[in-house]
Protein backbone atom coordinates (compact mmCIF):
# COMPACT_ATOMS: atom_id res chain seq x y z
CA UNK A 1 0.00 0.00 0.00
CA UNK A 2 2.86 2.24 0.33
CA UNK A 3 6.71 1.69 -0.18
CA UNK A 4 8.49 -1.96 -0.46
CA UNK A 5 8.69 -4.41 2.24
CA UNK A 6 10.43 -7.62 2.32
CA UNK A 7 9.41 -10.28 4.80
CA UNK A 8 11.90 -12.58 5.62
CA UNK A 9 11.98 -16.19 7.36
CA UNK A 10 8.74 -17.42 5.22
CA UNK A 11 7.75 -20.72 5.65
CA UNK A 12 6.02 -22.08 2.10
CA UNK A 13 5.70 -25.58 3.47
CA UNK A 14 3.81 -24.43 6.32
CA UNK A 15 0.54 -25.61 6.93
CA UNK A 16 -0.84 -21.93 8.53
CA UNK A 17 -3.21 -20.76 6.17
CA UNK A 18 -1.78 -17.00 6.39
CA UNK A 19 0.32 -18.04 3.57
CA UNK A 20 -2.53 -17.57 1.20
CA UNK A 21 -2.07 -14.10 1.64
CA UNK A 22 0.55 -14.55 -1.56
CA UNK A 23 -1.77 -15.86 -3.82
CA UNK A 24 -4.51 -13.60 -2.91
CA UNK A 25 -2.39 -10.31 -3.62
CA UNK A 26 -0.73 -11.66 -6.69
CA UNK A 27 -4.78 -12.24 -7.92
CA UNK A 28 -5.25 -9.15 -7.05
CA UNK A 29 -2.44 -7.86 -9.37
CA UNK A 30 0.52 -6.41 -6.45
CA UNK A 31 4.05 -6.79 -7.37
CA UNK A 32 5.29 -9.69 -5.38
CA UNK A 33 8.78 -11.26 -5.66
CA UNK A 34 9.02 -14.51 -3.83
CA UNK A 35 12.55 -15.77 -3.38
CA UNK A 36 12.94 -18.90 -1.03
CA UNK A 37 12.24 -17.82 2.70
CA UNK A 38 11.29 -14.34 1.48
CA UNK A 39 8.53 -12.02 0.04
CA UNK A 40 8.91 -8.62 -1.38
CA UNK A 41 5.83 -6.87 -1.91
CA UNK A 42 6.43 -3.38 -4.29
CA UNK A 43 3.85 -0.33 -4.23
CA UNK A 44 1.31 -1.19 -6.72
CA UNK A 45 -2.03 -0.54 -8.27
CA UNK A 46 -4.37 -4.06 -7.58
CA UNK A 47 -7.32 -4.99 -8.88
CA UNK A 48 -10.91 -6.56 -7.19
CA UNK A 49 -10.98 -10.28 -6.90
CA UNK A 50 -13.04 -12.82 -4.87
CA UNK A 51 -11.66 -14.27 -1.74
CA UNK A 52 -12.71 -17.36 -0.19
CA UNK A 53 -11.87 -17.08 3.59
CA UNK A 54 -13.16 -20.77 4.22
CA UNK A 55 -8.97 -21.46 5.06
CA UNK A 56 -7.36 -18.57 5.57
CA UNK A 57 -9.74 -16.12 8.02
CA UNK A 58 -7.12 -14.69 10.52
CA UNK A 59 -5.99 -12.53 6.91
CA UNK A 60 -9.05 -11.32 5.56
CA UNK A 61 -9.32 -8.39 8.45
CA UNK A 62 -6.16 -6.43 6.31
CA UNK A 63 -6.96 -8.35 3.01
CA UNK A 64 -10.51 -6.21 3.57
CA UNK A 65 -7.90 -2.90 3.71
CA UNK A 66 -6.38 -3.76 0.74
CA UNK A 67 -9.66 -4.29 -1.08
CA UNK A 68 -10.97 -1.42 0.48
CA UNK A 69 -8.26 0.85 -1.72
CA UNK A 70 -8.16 -1.48 -4.83
CA UNK A 71 -9.86 -1.09 -8.11
CA UNK A 72 -13.36 -2.58 -8.48
CA UNK A 73 -15.26 -4.80 -6.22
CA UNK A 74 -13.92 -7.67 -4.29
CA UNK A 75 -16.11 -9.89 -2.83
CA UNK A 76 -15.00 -11.76 0.29
CA UNK A 77 -16.87 -15.35 1.47
CA UNK A 78 -16.97 -18.18 3.18
CA UNK A 79 -16.41 -15.45 6.65
CA UNK A 80 -18.97 -16.43 9.13
CA UNK A 81 -16.48 -17.73 11.75
CA UNK A 82 -14.84 -14.50 11.77
CA UNK A 83 -17.88 -13.52 13.81
CA UNK A 84 -16.74 -15.55 16.73
CA UNK A 85 -13.27 -14.57 16.93
CA UNK A 86 -11.72 -12.02 19.58
CA UNK A 87 -15.04 -9.95 17.98
CA UNK A 88 -16.77 -10.25 15.10
CA UNK A 89 -14.61 -8.97 12.49
CA UNK A 90 -16.67 -8.92 10.07
CA UNK A 91 -18.53 -5.99 11.48
CA UNK A 92 -15.41 -4.48 13.16
CA UNK A 93 -13.88 -4.04 8.94
CA UNK A 94 -16.94 -2.75 8.14
CA UNK A 95 -18.08 -0.19 10.88
CA UNK A 96 -14.37 1.31 11.34
CA UNK A 97 -13.52 1.12 7.71
CA UNK A 98 -16.26 3.23 6.63
CA UNK A 99 -16.08 5.56 9.03
CA UNK A 100 -12.91 5.65 7.23
CA UNK A 101 -14.74 6.65 3.80
CA UNK A 102 -14.53 3.03 2.55
CA UNK A 103 -17.35 1.69 1.22
CA UNK A 104 -18.21 -2.07 2.37
CA UNK A 105 -21.46 -3.60 2.81
CA UNK A 106 -21.54 -6.71 5.43
CA UNK A 107 -23.19 -9.73 4.63
CA UNK A 108 -24.03 -12.69 6.48
CA UNK A 109 -21.45 -15.08 5.49
CA UNK A 110 -18.64 -11.98 4.15
CA UNK A 111 -18.30 -8.72 2.49
CA UNK A 112 -18.27 -6.95 -0.59
CA UNK A 113 -15.89 -3.82 -0.83
CA UNK A 114 -16.29 -1.74 -3.56
CA UNK A 115 -12.93 -0.09 -4.00
CA UNK A 116 -11.59 3.62 -3.68
CA UNK A 117 -8.10 3.84 -5.18
CA UNK A 118 -7.80 6.92 -4.81
CA UNK A 119 -7.49 5.89 -0.93
CA UNK A 120 -9.48 6.77 2.18
CA UNK A 121 -10.76 10.15 3.82
CA UNK A 122 -9.59 9.82 7.85
CA UNK A 123 -9.91 12.00 10.13
CA UNK A 124 -11.79 10.00 12.38
CA UNK A 125 -11.60 8.13 15.76
CA UNK A 126 -11.57 4.26 15.07
CA UNK A 127 -11.79 1.59 17.57
CA UNK A 128 -9.71 -1.98 17.45
CA UNK A 129 -12.60 -3.70 18.87
CA UNK A 130 -10.64 -5.06 21.73
CA UNK A 131 -8.74 -7.12 18.92
CA UNK A 132 -5.36 -7.55 18.09
CA UNK A 133 -5.64 -8.47 13.79
CA UNK A 134 -8.50 -5.43 13.52
CA UNK A 135 -6.01 -2.86 15.44
CA UNK A 136 -3.26 -4.05 13.41
CA UNK A 137 -5.77 -3.79 10.16
CA UNK A 138 -6.55 -0.29 10.92
CA UNK A 139 -3.07 0.97 11.55
CA UNK A 140 -2.67 -0.19 7.84
CA UNK A 141 -5.67 1.61 6.51
CA UNK A 142 -4.77 4.83 8.12
CA UNK A 143 -1.62 4.60 6.16
CA UNK A 144 -4.57 5.08 3.21
CA UNK A 145 -5.83 8.19 4.42
CA UNK A 146 -5.92 11.93 3.84
CA UNK A 147 -5.72 12.80 7.54
CA UNK A 148 -4.74 10.75 10.64
CA UNK A 149 -7.03 8.43 12.43
CA UNK A 150 -7.11 8.10 16.30
CA UNK A 151 -7.41 4.76 17.03
CA UNK A 152 -8.35 3.17 20.26
CA UNK A 153 -7.63 0.12 21.34
CA UNK A 154 -4.29 0.04 19.82
CA UNK A 155 -2.81 -1.95 23.09
CA UNK A 156 -4.60 -4.95 21.96
CA UNK A 157 -1.97 -5.76 19.26
CA UNK A 158 0.21 -7.05 22.33
CA UNK A 159 -1.59 -10.37 22.16
CA UNK A 160 0.37 -11.76 19.06
CA UNK A 161 2.73 -8.91 18.22
CA UNK A 162 4.22 -6.60 21.19
CA UNK A 163 6.20 -5.02 19.02
CA UNK A 164 4.00 -4.40 16.28
CA UNK A 165 3.80 -0.39 16.75
CA UNK A 166 8.05 -0.37 16.96
CA UNK A 167 8.17 -2.41 13.59
CA UNK A 168 5.20 0.28 12.22
CA UNK A 169 7.45 3.01 12.60
CA UNK A 170 10.24 1.56 11.59
CA UNK A 171 8.83 1.39 7.92
CA UNK A 172 7.53 4.60 7.80
CA UNK A 173 4.65 4.58 9.98
CA UNK A 174 3.66 7.51 11.94
CA UNK A 175 1.74 7.23 15.34
CA UNK A 176 1.59 9.72 18.01
CA UNK A 177 0.66 8.77 21.69
CA UNK A 178 -2.21 10.96 22.89
CA UNK A 179 -2.89 10.91 26.83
Amino acid sequence: LGAGITASGVDFASLQGDKAVVEIMQRMGADIAQNADSVTVNSSTTKATVIDASNCPDIIPVLTVLAAVSEGTTKIINAGRLRIKECDRLAAMTSELNKMGAAITEELEGLTITGKPEGLRGGVEADAWNDHRIAMSLAIAAQCCAEPITLTGAGSVSKSYPDFWQDYQSVGGKIEVLA
